[in-house]
């Protein structure tokens, strides 16, 4: 799509791999900057105002009944990503309800961890082998500890909505990256089908990057060594992939749409990071030779650390919400 005066669509923008080729692709259409640093800067002009742009035509469509994927071929092996969104109900939803009938299809699936439980609380999937990815291990702690602060900040505000209300704001107002525009503008309507609208109808190789496309933003990370903590779940889960042995023509996984792009970049051009890729080569040995053992080694505890850090959190935010109103009672 391209309504402004860009050299390049979205599309074009997205589809580049490299940042010499998004430089080509520039040349070709006339315009030639003298450094890198000049180019992207007009990179991240053009890209901006062209996911703006998206994003708003994205809230006047209709939204896909089909999960959307991504696919990349690696080593004559073919990679089916599926991005989903994943609110605290998604199960009551009509997306939760697709799930179900493309994991019917096939009864092997990697998922992102804990996403099978969001969408099957119940266990009503009748689902034999799915393969979890341990991905929460590098979401740090102080990560866990904001998000109980701010569950435990919001719930006095929150109440008449539920526990649960408050805890999913806290969740979805986390994020400080690229993505809080999208985020926030999210959160500010509460019509689940609206919320589809933009997850569907956003180009899913964005990664839902809001201000450079998501293969020169993890190029530059690469160089400078900066990666954030969804770009390391991203990336341990693309190498968990890789490391699994598997017999079926296709290796599927149903990840948080966010992640779909970051790992096609991360399964195409691996990671920088060896104890990242490390661990995530150990954990698919692991898994593959022995699942208690990987479910005793890796999930247990990292799910206890979470829980720590983030109880922690939300009594501390309980904590500020007591001060401020002894503080104001005394004031007045």
């Amino acid at each position: 799509m391209k309504n402004l005066d860009t050299p390049l669509t979205l599309d074009e923008m997205v589809a580049a791999p490299s940042i010499a080729e998004l430089q080509q692709a520039y040349e070709d259409k006339g315009e030639k900057h003298i450094t890198e640093k000049k180019f992207l800067r007009a990179v991240k002009r053009d890209y901006s105002a062209l996911f703006k742009e998206e994003f708003s035509q994205a809230m006047t469509r209709e939204a896909s009944e089909e999960i959307p994927f991504s696919e990349v071929i690696v080593d004559d092996q073919r990679y089916k990503l599926f991005g989903v969104f994943h609110p605290v109900f998604v199960h009551f939803t009509e997306l939760g309800k697709n799930v179900k009938k493309e994991i019917d299809k096939s009864n092997s699936f990697f998922w992102e961890q804990n996403l099978l439980k969001r969408f099957d609380p119940k266990s009503n999937f009748k689902y034999e082998n799915p393969i979890e990815m341990a991905d929460h291990q590098y979401i740090s702690s102080l990560f866990n500890f904001r998000i109980g602060l701010r569950a435990g900040a919001l719930l006095p505000y929150a109440l008449p909505m539920g526990l649960l209300k408050a805890i999913s704001m806290a969740f979805y107002y986390r994020t400080t990256d690229t993505s809080t525009y999208l985020v926030e503008k999210i959160q500010n309507d509460h019509n689940y089908k609206q919320q589809l609208k933009i997850f569907f109808n956003m180009h899913l190789d964005s990664g839902y990057y809001k201000e450079m496309p998501v293969n020169v933003d993890l190029e530059l990370r690469a160089k400078s060594g900066k990666f954030n903590s969804v770009q390391r779940r991203s990336a341990y889960m693309a190498e968990f992939m890789k490391a699994c042995n598997h017999l079926e023509a296709e290796k599927k996984a149903i990840v948080g749409a966010k992640h779909v792009a970051e790992m096609k970049y991360f399964l195409l051009n691996g990671f920088s990071e060896r104890d990242v890729v490390d661990k995530a080569h150990d954990d698919a040995q692991l898994f593959m030779g022995n699942k208690e053992a990987y479910q005793g080694r890796v999930m247990s505890p990292m799910v206890s650390r979470a829980i720590k850090h983030t109880v922690a959190g939300f009594i501390s935010g309980l904590a500020v919400d007591t001060a401020v109103v002894y503080t104001l009672s005394q004031l007045l």
